[in-house]
């Protein structure tokens, strides 16, 4: 058998074959045979070090304790992979919930009855994470790119602000308790901070705004 130790979306692709999509995982450079060789050259990895990609490994690879990892490490990193294939977030009184894509468009919909609501965009990268804010009242979802996480405001459905940072793909996003901050967590591990304000705050701003450039 083998272990991949780096499974993660741009490892895995996907193909036709006889009409059925057929899933296919690539790049082996530090996958690990748990028994026989791989190879008929001696390759050595250095004792405790970092292999793989943070946003998907296991803890136990990730911890680096020099204990070896079998294969149910690459069967945590599938489910992370699927989870992050899936990002959805539920708002906190149930009724609606968020769904996102890799192709960059979000959508809302009902849960009783079971209805799309509307469409949010605006990312040339795929969304690739998705939060309510506790009362509900906002949406803020996660890219990569420059422009890495945009609130919406569910209301109105109105875009509320555009994020930017520098780093990769931002994997999670979510909220404070008091909703006066959003924090996403990229592929490095880095946990970025923003303030997040209200709707009613960025409109109050921009209503300041145009009546002090329409004065004489």
């Amino acid at each position: 058998g083998i272990i991949h130790r780096d499974i993660k979306p741009s490892n895995i692709l996907v193909t036709l074959h006889d009409g059925v999509p057929v899933p296919k995982v690539i790049d082996f450079g530090i996958a690990k045979a748990t028994e026989g060789r791989l190879t008929d050259n001696t390759v050595y990895t250095q004792l405790h070090q970092f292999i793989g990609t943070p946003a998907y490994m296991s803890p136990e690879q990730a911890e680096m304790s020099g204990l070896d990892i079998d294969t149910r490490s690459d069967i945590y990193c599938l489910g992370v992979n699927w989870r992050h294939a899936c990002g959805a977030s539920v708002s906190p009184d149930g009724k609606i919930f968020a769904v996102v894509s890799w192709l960059g468009i979000g959508k809302v919909w009902s849960i009783d009855p079971p209805r799309e609501l509307w469409t949010f965009r605006g990312f040339f990268l795929g969304i690739d994470s998705v939060a309510f804010s506790a009362d509900g009242s906002r949406i803020a979802a996660g890219s990569g790119g420059k422009v890495v996480l945009k609130l919406w405001d569910v209301a109105s459905h109105q875009e509320v602000l555009t994020l930017e940072a520098e780093g990769s793909t931002y994997y999670q996003t979510a909220f404070s308790a008091d909703g006066n901050v959003i924090g996403s967590r990229n592929g490095l591990g880095v946990l970025h901070l923003w303030r997040a304000p209200s709707w009613e705050e960025i409109a109050t701003a921009e209503a300041k705004q145009n009546a002090e450039i329409k004065q004489p």
